[in-house]
């Protein structure tokens, strides 16, 4: 049963008590009446609260014998998950506790309703009702996501409505109608966890309802490979037996499988069309099939024609095996349903005949999409250009070395980095640094009398280290890929990437010098206005700012700036960037000055570097688009700057826009999208919002945990923000518990468990 509510389906078989609490007895202020409901380690009970009003309410509790340190943390995590929302269709939390024993319970508002098919089909709704009801489950489901919270669970079971009496009865069944969307008891925080255990989960368990359960649920189980597209997989199939009664695999036959049959048809069987599901139904069970119709109202062959036009498009866009191909949000299935009511064109279409094809790609779509990216860069890579008066005998062996070069690559590509996908060798699911990481191993041994292959495979395996975070791995290989021997355009692209992975490993006067040398051989080799030349300079600006040289950063990205100006024109990206590489230098200085105590001539700086900021954000968006990664980046530091400026109320305003602007377009994940995360909760910190600040610093820190690690500058400093913003709310325990964390996890370090123990000490003399 949902937690909170209970189905009214007018044939509830009687609750069954189970051992520990009964009838009348009370937990906290809450009398217990009699059980709602029964889940494998909760019971939900009806209560009752007499002060200081008279309140039904939904207790959930963890059964006797059942509190094992996994279903407590599972248990702690689905409360936490639930009392940082606040939505109409979302059930509410009320209170929390312990029992005397030291269960924890909870307490929920309690609202009687029915599944969602079942309301539809009593009523007899027709198609455009149902769609109508289901948009209202699309917003609630959006506005968990936006918390970072996934459900993966979403059932109709968990998705209960009521009819709302007015004076004169139930006048419209979806206008009247009360959604609540219940039990996020398997609920997932977005970034790891929202819980203080770890929620360990037993190898080959699943969790969720296979019917509803996604193919990457049903694939690695492992946490991290949720995102917000499986819940609008579950929402795909639900809109399927919305629309006609069945679900897209038969429960019967699919449950009846072994473990990994079911899994392998979750993840690699299409489900049939809705209109083709209903007319195999209506030639094999007629009777069936009619009361299917009649229950929305309609003809069995009208409910066929109706979905085969188009409308089940939308239920199998939500449903498509790889998440790409899905609907990328609840909002985004919503708005093509609204697509459908309002005669619109849809954002779905009907399955091509590539789609069929790429049943293969799914298989190891890891190491096909890593493979296909590298291979585009590695061709890149193995083009020179012979049109600098070369002869036409050097030009036919450049041209002969660039065939054998490809050739290699293609070898390489598919004998070594696609093996390392093989499931047979890695698993059904592999991250990309480990699907790199054996290809990277056997570079020197597979292309040993290849050197100038070896120099361009070893700098692609690098730039990918380098995107991927992993800045020390990416360094060596580059550094490798130079000694190699190559021409020296291929030097200076290599050393560009070279000075990028020193400043963000380490930094240092080493780094400045470095990409100094690399910049000033470059100038003399190809000009000052060649692109390798100007991005070695863009390399130099950045490791000059990041040890504080301001003064010759910014020297050095105005001539940079200058010259792409001059070379690519005011709308090219490079421009828009170096513009945006200057600015941050700007707001440096605001800083410093405030620090120093000059805090009119900060504030004045604060201003005009927002002023320019904002020029900036409306000439990226209007030169690249407003989903951009760069126009997302500058408009992030917009709204910062806004809220370092003074202005943190303007900036709380715009925040949750460009929170959800960077989880559809770099995921949730994503560094930029959690640092913007706890920008904003800083900033509802300084507009005296306390307790939301304390939702977004918890998202944020633990996102921030599971991407940059625990000892992570940027995890400290969230860490401190978080702890002074609980110790104002009363809550001292939960941040104490914090900073002990914090203090495990710097264990092996001694000078920073020695601040971490002194942040603890602190804040308990407090």
């Amino acid at each position: 049963m949902g937690s909170g509510a209970t189905a009214d389906t007018g044939n509830v078989a009687p609750a069954r008590v189970v051992v520990g609490e009964k009838p009348g007895d009370t937990i906290g202020p809450y009398k217990l009446l009699e059980v709602l409901g029964e889940g494998g380690f909760g019971v939900v009970w009806l209560g009752e609260r007499r002060e200081p009003i008279v309140q039904r309410v939904a207790i959930k509790v963890i059964k006797p014998g059942m509190d094992t340190r996994a279903v407590v943390a599972r248990f702690e995590q689905e409360r936490q998950a639930l009392a940082v929302m606040d939505h109409p269709n979302i059930a509410k939390v009320l209170d929390a506790g312990a029992t005397g024993q030291g269960r924890p319970y909870f307490v929920m508002e309690y609202v009687r309703g029915e599944p969602i098919t079942s309301y539809c089909d009593r009523r007899r709704l027709g198609v455009r009702p149902r769609l109508e009801l289901f948009l209202t489950v699309c917003d609630a489901v959006q506005h968990a996501h936006a918390k970072g919270i996934i459900h993966r669970d979403l059932k109709p079971s968990n998705v209960l409505v009521s009819a709302v009496e007015t004076g004169e009865g139930v006048s419209d069944p979806v206008r009247n109608a009360l959604v609540k969307v219940i039990d996020f008891g398997i609920a997932k925080a977005l970034v790891q966890t929202l819980t203080e255990k770890t929620l360990f989960t037993e190898q080959g368990q699943i969790l969720g309802t296979p019917e509803y359960m996604s193919p990457e649920q049903a694939g690695s189980g492992m946490a991290n490979d949720i995102d917000t597209r499986t819940d609008v997989y579950s929402m795909g199939v639900m809109l399927y037996e919305l629309l006609t009664g069945m679900l897209p695999f038969d429960p019967r036959e699919l449950r009846s499988r072994g473990f990994e049959e079911i899994r392998r048809v979750i993840r690699e069987v299409d489900p049939p069309n809705p209109s083709t599901r209903l007319s195999t139904l209506a030639s094999t069970r007629t009777g069936d099939a009619t009361e299917l119709a009649v229950s929305r109202s309609t003809r069995v062959e009208d409910l066929r024609k109706l979905l085969k036009s188009e409308l089940e498009w939308i239920p199998l866009k939500a449903m498509r095996k790889e998440r790409e191909l899905r609907y990328q949000s609840p909002r985004e299935l919503g708005l093509d349903i609204r697509n459908y009511l309002e005669n619109r064109a849809l954002i779905a279409g009907p399955e091509s005949g590539m789609y069929r094809a790429r049943k293969f790609v799914r298989k190891h779509r890891v190491g096909v999409s890593v493979a296909a990216g590298m291979g585009a860069m590695l061709a890149a890579a193995t083009v020179v250009s012979v049109a600098f008066g070369v002869s036409e005998a050097r030009a036919r062996h450049r041209a002969e070395v660039e065939r054998r070069t490809a050739e290699a690559v293609n070898r390489f590509l598919n004998e070594d980095l696609l093996q390392s996908a093989d499931p047979e060798l890695g698993g059904i699911q592999m991250a990309v640094v480990d699907l790199l990481g054996p290809a990277a191993e056997r570079v020197d041994e597979t292309l040993k009398d290849q050197p100038e292959v070896r120099a361009r495979v070893k700098r692609t395996l690098g730039e990918s280290y380098l995107a991927l975070g992993e800045p020390a791995t990416a360094l060596k290989l580059l550094e490798d890929s130079l000694k190699e021997g190559a021409d020296s355009a291929f030097e200076a692209e290599v050393s560009a990437k070279i000075a990028e992975a020193r400043f963000r490993n380490a930094g240092g006067q080493e780094t400045v010098r470095f990409v100094r040398g690399q910049m000033e051989e470059a100038e003399k080799k190809f000009g000052p206005r060649d692109e390798r030349t100007m991005n070695l300079r863009n390399q130099l600006g950045g490791a000059l700012k990041a040890e504080g040289e301001y003064d010759e950063a910014e020297k050095e990205y105005r001539r940079v700036l200058a010259d792409r100006l001059a070379v690519k024109g005011e709308k090219n990206v490079d421009v828009l960037i170096t513009r945006h590489n200057l600015n941050l230098i700007g707001l440096r200085r605001a800083r410093m000055m405030r620090g120093a105590g000059d805090k009119e001539g900060a504030q004045k700086l604060f201003e005009e570097t927002l002023a320019e900021r904002r020029a900036i954000t409306a000439d990226t968006r209007a030169a690249l688009g407003a989903d951009h990664p760069q126009t997302l980046a500058t408009w992030s530091e917009e709204v910062a700057l806004t809220a370092e400026a003074g202005k943190p109320e303007e900036a709380i305003v715009q925040y949750p826009a460009v929170i959800e602007a960077l989880r559809g377009r770099l995921g949730v994940g994503h560094w930029r999208t959690l640092e913007v995360t706890a920008r904003y909760g800083a900033a509802l910190n300084r507009a005296g919002k306390n307790a939301e600040a304390i939702d977004q610093l918890t998202i944020a820190l633990e996102g921030y945990r599971f991407v940059r690690g625990p000892t992570f500058g940027d995890t400290l400093a969230i860490t401190d923000v978080l702890v002074s913003c609980l110790k104002k709310d009363g809550r001292k325990e939960k941040a104490e518990w914090l900073l002990v964390r914090a203090a495990e996890d710097a264990k092996g370090d001694a000078e920073l468990e020695k601040l971490r123990r002194g942040k603890l000490e602190e804040l308990r003399g407090g």
